[in-house]
């Protein structure tokens, strides 16, 4: 009789370790999950964010394009007006070409501020780009990193603490210790 008593108890707790464990690996999984999403949710802002700077490196070119051609225009403009105003008065010399080459180093002056301002832009929204993307990559990884490991039923009931081995184990000393008790297989 104790040698059932043993068996059913040593099947219920087999079975209790079997639940518990079936348990556990559904929290990690819901776990798992969770954080996958939270990752896919942040790759997609990622990606949104990139399509915004995107836009507006492409928004800051074609603004300084517009204010590239609308200061040659003016260049252009002044040095008619320059060499317009020389003809007339027939002056003509050194001050006359000083004159004229002020007037263009102004407008290279003007072309590379522009340059160099679009260049600022346009490196600041670059940075930006490469922040956003190394912060959520560390973020991906620390959450591979912190991942829940499963256990994978078979193989981790039977080996393990609190194992079917384990159980079995317990169980065959139970019976091999009421066995020599009573002299034959256990019964009294």
């Amino acid at each position: 009789m104790c040698t059932i008593a043993g068996g059913v108890i040593a099947a219920a707790s087999v079975v209790q370790s079997a639940a518990s464990l079936r348990a556990n690996n559904k929290a990690i999984a819901a776990q798992t999950d969770m954080q996958r999403r939270q990752s896919i949710q942040a790759v997609k802002q990622l990606n949104y964010q990139e399509a915004d700077s995107h836009l507006e490196a492409m928004d800051n070119m074609d603004q300084a394009r517009q204010e590239l051609t609308a200061k040659s225009m003016e260049n252009i403009r002044a040095m008619g007006t320059l060499r317009a105003a020389m003809g007339e008065s027939n002056l003509e010399g050194n001050s006359m070409r000083r004159i004229a080459r002020v007037t263009e180093g102004d407008y290279i002056r003007e072309q590379v501020g522009l340059s160099e301002n679009y260049t600022r832009d346009y490196a600041k929204i670059f940075t930006g780009q490469l922040v956003n993307r190394e912060s959520v990559a560390s973020q991906i990884k620390e959450t591979q990193k912190s991942e829940g490991k499963q256990s994978h039923g078979l193989l981790a009931m039977l080996g393990g603490a609190g194992g079917i081995g384990q159980l079995a184990g317990q169980a065959a000393a139970s019976y091999q210790t009421s066995s020599k008790d009573t002299g034959k297989g256990g019964k009294k």
